[in-house]
């Protein structure tokens, strides 16, 4: 008789935050498209099914019911005003990270903290090399969600928000000198603050996001404002 695991509820309140704030980060690429909430839950059914061959087993009851409650989540976000779908998504994205560096690892060892950004990362497996990428994604979509919000004094939110971004991720990363399984690595600092710094950055993307009004994610455009 097999051993029944646990559900892991941290990590599958990491997989709803994430889906909910992916969706409104993919609505605003989608703009006024009114059938964003059908093309992001295929987007995400498709993922799950890819991650089975690539992952080489059964997909975990997190995952999938993180993935079914973040999609009715985003379908709930799709009833507020543009402002409010993105602030809902900012705490979103701010509280899987904050979450998910918090979460002891699978095995008891404690580590040092890594003080040299990319040690090991370039000797690692390509799937190791995605995985340490796709980390500081939330970084990345954070700050697009922030620049839909268009603020007064955009140079003040890149800097002070990169100041935040970096000492909030160093904070987490340090404390996981003292939790079980985890790899405190100046590296995930680093990469989240190169996230935030992107869009703004990257001229094209950020007179794109500038150049239109963010839609009401019920399918109408509607000025944020």
């Amino acid at each position: 008789m097999t051993q029944q695991i646990p559900l892991d509820f941290n990590q599958m309140v990491v997989y709803i935050l994430t889906i909910m704030a992916l969706g409104t980060v993919g609505a605003a690429a989608l703009k006024s498209d009114k059938s964003a909430f059908w093309w992001f839950a295929v987007f995400i059914s498709a993922v799950l099914l890819f991650k089975i061959p690539v992952v080489g087993r059964p997909l975990s009851a997190e995952a999938l019911a993180g993935a079914g409650v973040g999609v009715v989540g985003f379908a709930l976000l799709r009833q507020l005003p543009a402002r409010g779908a993105i602030v809902s998504s900012i705490v979103a994205i701010l509280g899987a990270v904050i979450i998910d560096e918090l979460r002891v690892g699978t095995t008891w060892l404690i580590s040092n903290f890594n003080w040299i950004p990319f040690k090991g990362h370039l000797t690692s497996t390509v799937i190791g090399i995605v995985d340490t990428l796709i980390g500081a994604w939330p970084f990345f979509a954070l700050s697009i969600l922030v620049l839909h919000l268009r603020p007064q004094r955009p140079r003040r939110i890149l800097v002070w928000g990169g100041i935040g971004v970096f000492v909030g991720m160093f904070t987490l990363e340090w404390n996981q000198q003292y939790i079980a399984g985890r790899y405190p690595d100046i590296t995930d600092a680093v990469l989240a603050l190169l996230a935030w710094w992107l869009p703004w950055f990257y001229t094209p993307l950020r007179q794109e996001i500038r150049r239109h009004h963010y839609p009401d994610l019920k399918g109408n455009l509607r000025e944020s404002g």
